[in-house]
């Protein structure tokens, strides 16, 4: 029991933690810290499973819109279209499209799917929530191994806050939504009702970013250890990765070291350091900034993806202001900044901030590029880390002047309050249907095509149903014409040349010689085409025509 009259501990003052000698000990307790941090996420894929759905319909095991489009690249490893560890756009029809892109977590699940029958939505439920409970044991280590001269009592709630806290989003929401007379809106200022990932938790609700999250936690860890080139590797790994965060990792890196050497004279930082992070650097925005832009295709999806997609300042301010204010009442302390600039861990997150933040609010400089993507927790997690000796400070003294039963009530509260975002969030997806369902009809069509006919890996899939055409790459080896729309070349062009197919029975040049798999719905819609098609199945909706008829043949 503490005692009381103590008092409060000196924060800035680092000091290993004994539970960080427990987790070397006894790695049981990093294992017990990782899945129970990872009960939100279990309890979200187990309700999209088993929420109740219409009779028609069944749960596909992808939680967002975008996810489907995973599958398809990694299809393009298991169907053989790839060239050798580098794969084409799942969407791009044209017959040359260019194998240059690589990502190691597609081709990591395409291994998976060429070798073993499993449905694609349970390798992403699964994969998901591996990667997460791993990533909550790293994270429970790094807490531990960083954690500051804290009032013991309060480890437990500063480790779920770095875990699951957030801001002030969904009680700002609240609040607007009653003094301006609308119904009750916990997301009005959270973007994409909560998708766009503000803070650290919610990132491993999505499969890739679980992944790209691990990565995260890792690159903290390494830097807080000092283990220098174990950082440059997982750098490179997050540039091979993804090209918002991969860019952001290595600036914040590349940046991090040269401080480091020529501000802070810090020692055992090699040239070699230096050298392999600019090449990090330079090889990341030449990859993505260059030579992918030297195909017309990606050309293309770039001109898509310039979307001023950002912040609005209620929205940092909701989402960043609470941690924001506790780390820099840390700094304002006697001697705060100068205690904090002491620690090269420290410096590392002030760089983290500093970039993370300057790249999602680019539109000040330059062009937009989807800036909102440099969020995601990274703006988050280093002011989070910062401000968690303020918070345990904060706490102590609450308890200390109020008494402990006043204290620890209102600690309660408090503690409720610092988590409203998340809890709003996961309350929003527990009661309410998420991610994506499809008709079985449309599945057993799927399913039909895959297990009966051979489609050539350039056939040309097309539906009056655009859902049922972004899913046909993520079941079957097959081209949709519209896939998904940020990563379909020229969109607008494939849009109105699928409805010129489908209602005027009008093929652009272009697609003359080309085979098409018409999946029309439902079983009565016009085609004009129908007559010059071999039909494929006719028993259930959707329909299924060949055209030309010679294109797909019977398995034996």
């Amino acid at each position: 029991m503490t005692n009381m009259n103590m008092t409060a501990p000196n924060c800035d003052q680092p000091e290993p933690a004994f539970y960080s000698r427990w987790g070397d000990k006894y790695p049981w307790i990093l294992l017990l810290i990782g899945i129970g941090l990872s009960l939100p996420i279990v309890i979200l894929y187990w309700t999209h499973y088993n929420m109740p759905l219409e009779p028609q319909m069944a749960p596909t095991g992808f939680i967002h819109s975008d996810i489907p489009y995973y599958i398809a690249i990694a299809r393009q490893y298991s169907d053989g279209v790839a060239n050798g560890i580098f794969y084409p756009n799942p969407y791009d029809i044209a017959l040359d499209s260019p194998r240059v892109y690589f990502q190691p977590l597609f081709y990591l699940w395409g291994l998976i799917l060429s070798i073993s029958p499993i449905d694609p939505g349970l390798l992403l439920t699964f994969s998901t929530i591996i990667t997460t409970v791993l990533a909550f044991m790293l994270l429970g280590h790094l807490y531990f191994t960083y954690a500051l001269r804290l009032q013991h009592n309060f480890h437990f709630f500063c480790l779920i806050f770095l875990a699951w806290g957030g801001g002030a989003l969904a009680l700002l929401g609240a609040g607007y939504s009653l003094f301006s007379g609308l119904p009750l809106d916990f997301f009005h200022f959270d973007s994409e009702k909560g998708w766009w990932f503000l803070n650290l938790g919610r990132n491993f609700s999505y499969p890739t970013e679980a992944f790209y999250h691990l990565i995260t936690i890792l690159i903290y860890f390494c830097a807080l250890t000092n283990r220098r080139r174990a950082l440059l590797m997982l750098v490179f790994l997050m540039a091979i990765s993804h090209p918002f965060t991969g860019v952001q990792y290595a600036l914040i890196v590349f940046a991090w070291l040269l401080t480091e050497r020529y501000i802070f004279k810090q020692k055992g930082i090699s040239l070699w350091n230096h050298l392999t992070g600019l090449f990090i650097v330079t090889g990341t925005l030449i990859y993505y900034l260059w030579f992918l832009p030297s195909f017309d295709a990606h050309r293309s999806l770039m001109q898509q993806w310039s979307l001023d997609w950002h912040l609005e300042i209620a929205t940092i301010l909701g989402a960043y202001g609470i941690v924001a204010l506790f780390a820099l009442s840390r700094c304002m302390q006697a001697n705060g900044f100068k205690l904090i600039l002491g620690v090269p861990f420290n410096r590392f997150l002030l760089v983290c901030f500093i970039v993370s933040f300057g790249l999602a609010n680019h539109e000040l400089f330059i062009p937009p590029k989807q800036p909102v993507h440099f969020t995601r927790g990274h703006i988050w997690l280093p002011l989070c880390l910062l401000a968690l000796p303020a918070i345990s400070r904060a706490l102590f003294n609450l308890r200390k002047k109020m008494g402990k039963p006043v204290g620890t009530g209102l600690i309660i509260v408090a503690c409720l309050l610092l988590l409203s975002d998340n809890i709003s969030f996961y309350y929003h997806c527990y009661t309410n249907r998420t991610g994506l369902s499809i008709q079985k009809s449309h599945k057993a069509a799927l399913e039909f095509i895959a297990g009966n006919l051979n489609p050539p890996t350039s056939l040309i899939f097309i539906s009056n149903d655009l859902y049922l055409s972004f899913l046909s790459a993520t079941y079957l080896p097959v081209l949709p014409l519209v896939g998904h729309w940020p990563t379909t070349p020229y969109q607008h062009l494939r849009l109105r040349q699928a409805k010129e197919i489908i209602k005027e029975g009008k093929i652009a040049p272009e697609l003359g010689n080309r085979s098409f798999l018409f999946a029309i719905t439902p079983n009565n819609a016009g085609f004009p085409l129908r007559s010059q098609s071999r039909l494929v199945m006719q028993n259930q909706d959707p329909s299924l025509f060949l055209y030309p008829r010679r294109a797909l043949t019977h398995r034996p």
